[in-house]
This record gives structure tokens, sequence and C-alpha cells, in this order.
């Protein structure tokens, strides 16, 4: 005779072929200071200059962000502005022109990669 309910347990279990979770990856823009020391000066990555870190640090203090603001206010991921002001990221023109616009700063006239 039908119940109308099935009432045997269901038990769910991840089958044995799963993939396993790797540990996340560190973004693109940020590139470990070893990789870049063997590197011949037509392989080396351009970096942002201390001088323009310098300008964008000193503009953000100015007025008055944390890197952490500065980074949410151009959606830019986290950590970004910190590679920058320390000369540890790659240099692209988009995301300094992006902080520089937020921070009213002029970039000419200032070295832009090492």
């Amino acid at each position: 005779m039908y119940q109308g309910q099935d009432w045997e347990p269901v038990i769910l279990r991840r089958p044995e072929s799963a993939p396993i979770k790797r540990a996340p990856q560190p973004p693109r823009h940020v590139v470990e200071a070893g990789k870049l020391a063997g590197a011949t000066d037509s392989d080396r990555l351009k970096l942002v200059s201390k001088e323009m870190a310098q300008a964008i640090m000193l503009a953000r203090c100015a007025q008055k962000l944390t890197q952490v603001q500065l980074t949410q206010l151009a959606n830019l991921p986290q950590g970004t502005v910190q590679d920058i002001e320390s000369g540890k990221a790659i240099y692209n023109d988009s995301i300094v022109n992006k902080v520089a616009k937020i921070l009213r700063i002029s970039t000419k006239g200032i070295t832009k990669t090492c």
C-alpha cells in the first residue's frame, strides 16, 4: 500500500574523484622580488617607481584616506594600493591613472617605472 511519503534516509556523499581545493593564488599584479632578481633588463617587468609611489602616498595622506578606503574608492583588489605604495606592483597605466584621478594628482613629470 502506498502511503505518499518515502521515509528512508538519503545520504549524500562526495564522489571519490572530486577535485581538491587549491590554495588561493596571489594577485597577478604582484610579483615576488626573488623572481625579478635574476632577470635581465629586457626580461625584467617594469615596477611602479619610488617617485610615483611617494606621490600617491603623499596625496592619499593629504586627503586623509587609508589604503583600504582608496582601494574601495578605486574598486581595486585588496592590497593593490599597498603594493603600489611599497613599489612591489607591476606598473599598470590604467590602475595608476585611476588612483591618480581619485586623488586628483597629475602623473606628468613623474617617473612612472623603475
